[in-house]
């Protein structure tokens, strides 16, 4: 400590020196600056206390204790600091030349090799690597020290060694390390050297020798003078460079030349220079170099610390093709440091300990450290619990003693359970998904379906009761680890509490008693599902009741403001319905008083009454006129309600007497094709007035979502594809979701984006997203997502578990050959059919997994494999007139209307010809006969039978008036 303050210790001795007796002010002054830095540090340290993940008051504590000459503190703080955070270069660097001034024994230069050892796993340094260097060198005395040298310039090697703009300076450090020591084993002068020690001189000049080549092998930036060294090198001790080490310095510098754009980008790049490392890194995964890509990703790092994208790319690249603990887990370990808000990191970090087999105890470190990280969103520490309780499940030997493993598994579900809802409320776990998982390994592998129901009833207690997918779940664990009483017991109980889709649990329970129930109990089903069907239409027909009855009121309301306030503006003027008052007689009225600037829209049309003087009537003409050249408006007629009173006309509503409006009166005016949908609005009152434009080629339309799905869900579920604008949840008049939404986006590229999302699962349910579009007009169109042709590389499965998930299928049918894709076909519920289609890569792996898996077994269930070939899909009805008439039966095709003929749709039930005989006309029988069809026997009239041919006998022939006279003369 006393020499971080011996230099202002000198500088005040001499200053004391200087000073004159009476000079006392500038001694207080050093003292108050003494007392306020000290009472800065004790702030400083309160603080970080308190907020630990503080990184800019860590570093005002470190720079002021430095400052202050606290060693102790100062050390703590920064060992405290470099726990919690990865330190750069610099702050490495200022650590050690510290602790290198108080460096006295053996023991502070172990301490300092432990202190690199640290500093050079953060980030890759050049700057610390070569002081990392030259400090090993300085502990070659030692009986040791040679060695341990070498092991650093091996690790340096490693780490920055193909650094292609700096890794030549370690090279030429670790050369001229071996040189020095070829120096210590050279013979004196005169002297003879014995054969060991010649034997040891050869070795040492072969190190040299193999690190020239090794160098020479990698593409670096001046290794051009590298070669001539090497040259000159092996002149001195009378030798050449083989020819197998020339041509790799050849291929090592025709490498290089792809290297130097790429890395004179980099040189004028603006830091973070993420661009340019991006490509660099693309350029690297080419090569497929493992080594290099590390070294690049390294490099990208430095300068890109904080981008969690870039730790996610290195990690999964190590996962898939490295798979070395040693590599791996020190990555993901700084990645979390460097990134702890990142949830994938700490997810990948956990399942590559898994995958690692790592001590429990560490893996329940890093899990402990992710919880209190900070997590920006519940499903996040959501997936975090669900990562981790897999991994318990896992790490249990079920065929040995595990009561303690389940017992850690079983605590850690609860606690999850618990933790979710605590800090989450229903957000946490909206499924249920942690008590779901703990029931199945309860009734899977502990073989306890009693705790299974437990927590089965627990779920559906917590507001789950009404949907029906979970009543499903709940039915399968049943079927598969219960007994039929329990899955029947299971069925009533859902039958009558599920309220969202119970056609799905109906056709369920039916298929369950077809499969496995007695005659009895199917006829029992039936009865049940029968009445409880009566019981849901009901209630939908009440509801639709309900709503149309707050619809009509709605209106009612709306309507009677609107009488109101017509009747507030009126003057001493009569509305054309009043009585007396007739629609003929308002007519003849008007069609006498329209001038050309037709006031009766211009001034009259908006409800509002005035004298019937004629001079106002010129003046309302006149100014109806002035304000109509200026910005001409046609306003919605306000006409009155309609009221009982003697005259029919009363009685008739207003949408009926606007249309006794003669509107051939009114000339045609802009302002009119401008406010035409108002104006329908006026003629139809039912009709509203759509708020937006479904037809924006920004907006999806998306259905078939669950009753529970939220509008913040909706738009994390969409985010990805781009920049969200605006969610429109459709509700019906309860304010409830209806399951459907338009989503909008700023641009259509994301809209674009969004539409690859369609059929994927939101709360295990498939949501459709299809472009939005105003389908009032016309019906909509309907598009097959898929081929409806022969596919020889994809195959039709059937029969297949509806537990069986996509990746047991992948495994499955993984064996045969490469997979392009597998998809199961599911329910718009989300439950899946027991289909599925699997996509390979090529026809002979089709044909493969057709041999081996046709008939076989996958559980109790014996699957059909073929190839997809699916039936053509029938063309709708409104297209299959024309396509008949324009497309006639081709030869090999079937008609319906001949023998042994038939059409598309097949043969018919009846080719009993529907043409009367009266109308059916005989042919002559010489000549071959041809088909007759009841479509062409009316048109062959008497031209056949006068010998004509086909063409004219089907022409139109016009009959003039003589023609006429001699059939009424017969």
């Amino acid at each position: 400590m006393a020499e971080f303050v011996n230099v202002k210790d000198s500088q005040n001795v001499d200053m004391e020196e200087e000073k004159e007796p009476g000079s006392t002010d500038e001694e207080s002054s050093d003292g108050s600056d003494d007392d306020a830095d000290d009472q800065e540090i004790i702030l400083l340290l309160e603080e970080v206390n308190t907020n630990p993940y503080q990184y800019d008051g860590h570093l005002k504590l470190i720079n002021l204790l430095r400052q202050a000459g606290e060693l102790e503190k100062l050390r703590k703080s920064r060992q405290n600091m470099s726990e919690l955070f990865p330190l750069t270069g610099e702050l490495w660097m200022q650590w050690i030349q510290d602790e290198l001034k108080f460096m006295e024994s053996g023991d502070d230069r172990q301490k300092v090799m432990e202190l690199f050892d640290k500093a050079v796993k953060d980030y890759l340094a050049l700057d610390l690597w070569l002081e990392y260097c030259q400090f090993s060198i300085g502990g070659i005395g030692s009986p040791e020290g040679i060695a341990n040298a070498r092991r650093v310039f091996e690790e340096a090697i490693m780490a920055a060694g193909l650094h292609v703009a700096q890794g030549s300076m370690i090279w030429a450090v670790y050369r001229e390390f071996e040189n020095a020591l070829l120096s210590t084993l050279q013979p004196q002068p005169g002297s003879i050297s014995s054969a060991e020690q010649q034997k040891e001189f050869n070795l040492q000049m072969n190190r040299i020798s193999v690190i020239f080549k090794r160098q020479l092998a990698i593409p670096l930036m001046d290794m051009e003078q590298t070669f001539c060294e090497y040259d000159q090198w092996m002149s001195d001790i009378g030798d050449e460079i083989p020819n197998n080490v020339k041509e790799s310095y050849a291929k090592a510098l025709d490498l290089l030349d792809t290297y130097r754009p790429l890395e004179d980008s980099l040189l004028t790049a603006e830091a973070p220079k993420l661009t340019e490392y991006l490509a660099y890194i693309e350029h690297e995964l080419k090569q497929g170099n493992p080594a290099r890509i590390q070294c690049i990703y390294e490099r990208a790092l430095v300068d890109n610390c904080l981008n969690m994208s870039l730790w996610k790319e290195y990690t999964s690249y190590l996962d898939e093709h490295l798979k070395i603990s040693t590599v791996v887990l020190p990555v993901y370990e700084r990645a979390v440091r460097n990134c702890p808000w990142c949830f994938s990191l700490w997810q990948g970090y956990l399942i590559a300990q898994g995958r690692h087999e790592e001590p429990f105890t560490s893996v329940q470190a890093v899990f402990e450290k992710a919880l209190v990280a900070g997590f920006s969103s519940a499903p996040d520490y959501l997936q975090l619990w669900q990562t981790y309780g897999d991994y318990l499940r896992r790490r249990i030997q079920w065929d040995k003693e595990h009561v303690d493993d389940v017992e850690i598994f079983r605590k850690t579900m609860e606690r999850a359970i618990i933790y979710q809802a605590q800090y989450f409320d229903a957000e946490g776990d909206p499924s249920s998904s942690l008590q779901q998982y703990l029931a199945f390994v309860e009734a899977k592998y502990c073989q306890n379906v009693m705790r299974m129901r437990e927590l089965w009833n627990d779920i559906m207690s917590m507001g789950h009761a009404s949907q029906a997918q979970m009543w499903l779940q709940y039915v399968n664990l049943e079927r598969r680890f219960g007994d039929a009483k329990h899955v029947r017991k299971t069925f009533h109980r859902a039958i009558h509490s599920v309220s969202d889709w119970p056609e799905t649990v109906f056709e369920a329970f039916l298929n369950f008693e077809r499969e496995e129930g007695t005659l009895d109990t199917w006829c029992a089903a039936v009865k049940r599902v029968e009445t409880q069907m009566k019981r849901v239409t009901e209630q939908r027909n009440r509801a639709a009741e309900q709503e149309s009855s707050w619809s009509k009121q709605e209106d009612e309301r709306g309507s009677e403001n609107r009488t109101k306030q017509r009747s507030e503006r009126k003057g001493g003027k009569r509305s054309f319905d009043e009585p007396g008052t007739s629609k003929q007689t308002f007519k003849k009225q008007k069609k006498n008083s329209l001038p050309d600037s037709n006031p009766r829209l211009d001034a009259r049309v908006d409800g509002e009454a005035g004298p019937s003087t004629s001079s106002s009537s010129t003046s309302s003409s006149s100014s109806s006129a002035s304000s109509s050249s200026s910005a001409p408006v046609f306003k919605i007629p306000q006409l009155p309600a309609p009221r009982v009173g003697p005259n029919d006309e009363d009685l008739k509503p207003v949408s009926d007497r606007v249309k006794d409006i003669d509107m051939e009166d009114i000339p045609a005016k802009e302002s009119l094709n401008d406010q035409s949908v108002e104006f329908q609005m006026a003629m139809n009152p039912k009709k509203k007035k759509p708020e937006r434009d479904n037809n924006d080629p920004r907006t999806v339309f998306v259905k078939n979502l669950g009753y529970n799905v939220t509008e913040k869900r909706i738009r994390k579920v969409f985010s990805e594809c781009g920049t969200v604008r605006d969610v429109r949840m459709v509700t019906n008049y309860q304010k409830k979701f209806k399951g459907y939404c338009y989503v909008e986006f700023e641009d259509e590229e994301s809209a674009k984006n969004a539409l690859k999302k369609d059929r994927e699962t939101i709360n295990d349910r498939p949501m459709y997203v299809d472009p939005s579009k105003d389908r009032s007009g016309a019906p909509a169109e309907k598009k097959f997502l898929y081929e409806n042709k022969m596919e020889k590389n994809k195959l039709f499965v059937s029969g297949l578990p509806r537990t069986l998930t996509t990746e047991e299928l992948e495994k499955t049918f993984s064996k045969f050959g490469k997979l392009k894709g597998v998809r199961i076909v599911t329910f718009k519920s989300g439950v899946p059919k027991g289909l599925a289609y699997v996509d390979f890569e090529n026809e002979a792996s089709a044909t493969r997994a057709v041999m081996g898996l046709d008939n076989t077994q996958i559980g109790e269930h014996t699957i059909t494999v073929a190839i997809s070939n699916p039936p053509t899909r029938k063309a709708p009805l409104k297209d299959a007139a024309p396509a008949a008439a324009s497309n006639p039966p081709e030869r090999g095709q079937k008609s319906l209307g001949a023998k042994g003929i038939v059409g598309p749709r097949g043969k018919g039930r009846t080719q009993i010809s529907l043409l009367p005989r009266s109308l059916q006309h005989q042919k002559p029988a010489s000549g071959k006969p041809k088909p007759a069809s009841s479509s062409v026997a009316m048109e062959t009239n008497d031209a056949a039978s006068n010998g004509k041919s086909e063409g004219e006998g089907l022409k139109e022939t016009k009959m003039s008036n003589s023609d006429f006279s001699k059939m009424f003369q017969k």
